[in-house]
């Protein structure tokens, strides 16, 4: 039986992020007793919480989020268990080909680490474990339509790399 899975941290005032990006607030900027009406004021990285990278994330001419195909992000999706992958541990073009037959074109896959669990510990953001660069050239060649993390990113170390090849494959990532 298929079940709709809600995979989003929440977005809250002082909500940790990334050390370059700006901090989160959350303010309230009119009250009922001002105006009749509440308003509340947000400030945020589009980097924040669950969020999509779009190919403009890392390409002056890519595509913005508004741009992209998002159904490519609902749907049947494999959910492949990488739990036994800690700290700073890389998953490899190794590790994913015992799941050749679920890495397929058009697949959504799912990467559990359970990594998500030490949010919102400022480690969450600089330690993780992540797919590294020959892991996502496999998955840009197996032309999958979606990869969702529950990891703040797909490979620290070498953000640049990881990040090219799943996007200019027209990889949909979730992070």
């Amino acid at each position: 039986m298929a079940c709709l899975v809600d995979l989003s941290l929440d977005i809250y005032d002082k909500a940790p992020t990334f050390w370059p990006d700006p901090k989160t607030a959350v303010m309230p900027h009119l009250k009922i007793e001002n105006l009749k009406y509440n308003i509340t004021q947000l400030v945020m990285s589009t980097h924040l919480g669950t969020h999509l990278d779009a190919p403009f994330h890392f390409f002056d001419d890519g595509l913005t989020v508004d741009q992209l195909d998002l159904s490519k992000g609902f749907g049947p999706a494999w959910v492949l268990d990488f739990t036994d992958k800690g700290a700073g541990d890389a998953i490899t073009r190794a590790d994913l080909e015992k799941h050749a037959n679920k890495i397929t074109k058009g697949s959504r896959v799912i990467i559990r680490t359970d990594w998500d669990q030490t949010f919102p510990d400022q480690r969450y953001f600089s330690e993780g474990p992540g797919l590294d660069p020959e892991a996502c050239d496999y998955l840009a060649e197996a032309r999958i339509d979606c990869l969702a993390l529950d990891m703040p990113t797909v490979y620290s170390p070498e953000y640049v790399q990881v990040h090219h090849a799943l996007l200019t494959a027209e990889v949909l990532i979730i992070e």
